[in-house]
């Protein structure tokens, strides 16, 4: 951490015990004050982790954790407007011995079973909710200015799990959505439908471009093609994963080859091939899984008039993708450069 970070961060802590003050003065409980100062105290320390309308784990789950992750994944509804985090045993456990409101039992919660979710407003606010998602007294808390705004309690984790976007739908009240909002929200969505592999994800319809183009000024097979590209290069974040990624799924033919760092940095057109064939199988898989929804209805772009539109856009997006990757490959190698080394054009 940078000392222009640590500075920051410090500035950050001294403004929350400014306002566990203020709170105190103005009749809230001091351990109640103090017990939102921490959860806020979590939220800036992990605060480059998280993306407004996504969730984002403090640190990495354990297996029995993971599965919980991929739970909140699934069934969380997440506008743009909620900040929210994941805390695992590691990161909660933490918090057991100053909780006012569900304190540990005498006998200590098991590592894999101590998870809670933590979430806030995208813009400044004094409202935070933390929900208790464990098999230890499951329930949702709404905090406000210090003091214990309301609960609620569940019979299971996963029941609290189940209803937790109503509480935040309730509590979390959303500003009028523009343009930014509506792509955010529907990009977001059907990332994690991507990496969960899954059809099933919650989405409001009618704050989704892919279900009503007009959001965004786009026609039907526009949304499509940016919602394929926009996650497409989400999915193509990691340039090793990708690499790794497309030589377990590329099936080696006379053309193609294995893909190495160094090949594609020399942009050896055999590795350049390679990706380009495992990029069209994810642009594949993601439309496969879009059709699966059953939004849209592909069989329209089989019509004479827009079979060959479609056929430039899959090319394109292909392209697009495989251009993302190759200029995360230049810049890591810019980044590894001596500052006075001019950035590739």
């Amino acid at each position: 951490m940078t000392a222009g970070v640590e500075t920051a961060l410090q500035e950050q802590v001294n403004a929350i015990k400014s306002r566990i003050r203020r709170w105190v003065a103005e009749g809230a409980d001091l351990r109640m004050a103090r017990w939102q100062g921490a959860l806020e105290t979590l939220l800036i320390t992990y605060n480059s982790r998280i993306l407004p309308g996504d969730i984002a784990a403090a640190t990495v789950p354990r297996e029995a954790e993971a599965a919980r992750f991929r739970l909140l994944h699934r069934t969380l509804d997440i506008t743009p407007f909620v900040l929210v985090l994941f805390l695992p045993a590691a990161a909660a456990g933490r918090l057991r011995d100053v909780d006012p409101i569900r304190p540990a039992p005498s006998s200590a919660v098991a590592p894999d079973d101590a998870s809670k979710v933590l979430v806030t407003s995208v813009t400044p606010g004094d409202r935070l909710l933390i929900a208790e998602i464990s098999g230890h007294r499951p329930g949702i808390d709404i905090l406000e200015n210090g003091c214990l705004l309301g609960n609620y309690y569940y019979g299971d984790g996963e029941e609290c799990i189940r209803d937790l976007s109503n509480i935040m739908a309730l509590h979390f009240k959303p500003p009028a959505w523009n343009s930014g909002d509506y792509a955010l929200y529907t990009e977001n969505w059907f990332y994690r439908s991507a990496i969960l592999r899954s059809n099933q994800v919650p989405v409001q319809s009618n704050n989704s471009y892919i279900h009503h183009p007009v959001l965004l000024g786009l026609n039907t097979i526009e949304a499509v093609f940016r919602l394929m590209r926009n996650v497409l290069l989400r999915l193509c974040a990691v340039t090793d994963t990708i690499i790794a990624n497309a030589n377990s799924a590329n099936p080696y033919e006379d053309e193609l080859s294995e893909i190495t760092l160094n090949g594609l940095r020399d942009r050896e057109p055999d590795q350049i091939a390679s990706l380009n064939r495992y990029m069209e199988t994810r642009l594949m898989g993601l439309l496969k899984l879009l059709k699966a929804y059953e939004i849209v209805n592909f069989k329209t772009f089989s019509e004479p008039d827009l079979r060959q539109v479609f056929r430039n856009l899959f090319i394109r997006t292909v392209g697009q993708g495989t251009d993302h990757v190759l200029k995360a490959v230049d810049e890591s190698d810019n980044a590894d450069a001596p500052p006075d080394h001019p950035p590739a054009v």
